[in-house]
């Protein structure tokens, strides 16, 4: 017969994953200011394909600093900037990009384009053992740092005791814990991205942007 004991070892340290995710997902967000750079996102795309369409960005420098702009990342040259653009889920596919940029690279040829991982990661087999040490290390660094709230009463005598140790173990198990997560999501991202990379309907490169923005 289970025990309250037994009901709460188990659904102390499930709560420490959730409780990790939500924590490291609200420091991103307020760091990175989220909101503010989507909106500036949408203002430059806007106004760098108004000037595109009028002819004042048909310069080379200008088209690649403008699409270097929008992205956010001054390492990708024009050509490659606009083939994620002319995928189905422009957005999307900047952000995954972006996010797995380290396991992929872009092919361009002059019958078309593809994503692909670089070389190493060409098997599934890197790629697994990366996502899934990376998530192990994200439930670790979680149990841990809230290991004093979930262990309590067998780890320390008094409350005191406890806030102590919370004190240092969460904020560090938490940061920790996001970064293995992210980790994994780059590995997962990028997958994602090579599964996924048809082209649109052949539309407006303007309105695709600033509608899935």
């Amino acid at each position: 017969m289970t025990t309250p004991m037994d009901i709460d070892l188990f659904y102390k340290p499930a709560t420490v994953l959730i409780g990790a995710y939500g924590a490291g997902k609200v420091y991103f967000d307020m760091s990175s200011g989220k909101l503010s750079r989507m909106r500036e996102q949408y203002r430059f795309a806007k106004e760098y394909f108004t000037d595109k369409a009028s002819g004042e960005a048909d310069h080379p420098f200008l088209r690649e600093k403008g699409l270097q702009g929008i992205i956010g990342d001054d390492s990708l040259v024009a050509d490659d900037i606009e083939y994620l653009l002319r995928l189905k889920e422009p957005a999307k596919a900047i952000k995954y990009y972006g996010l797995g940029r380290q396991y992929l690279q872009l092919s361009l040829t002059n019958s078309g384009g593809a994503i692909e991982f670089r070389p190493r990661y060409k098997n599934a087999w890197p790629r697994f053992w990366r996502k899934w040490t990376y998530f192990g290390l994200y439930g670790l660094c979680a149990f841990l740092g809230y290991a004093p709230i979930a262990f309590s009463k067998q780890l320390f005598p008094s409350p005191h005791g406890v806030l102590a140790a919370s004190a240092l173990t969460i904020p560090v198990g938490s940061i920790y814990a996001w970064m293995a997560l992210k980790a994994a999501t780059r590995v997962s991202r990028a997958e994602a991205l090579c599964r996924s990379q048809a082209l649109a309907e052949p539309v407006s490169t303007v309105q695709t942007l600033i509608t899935d923005l």
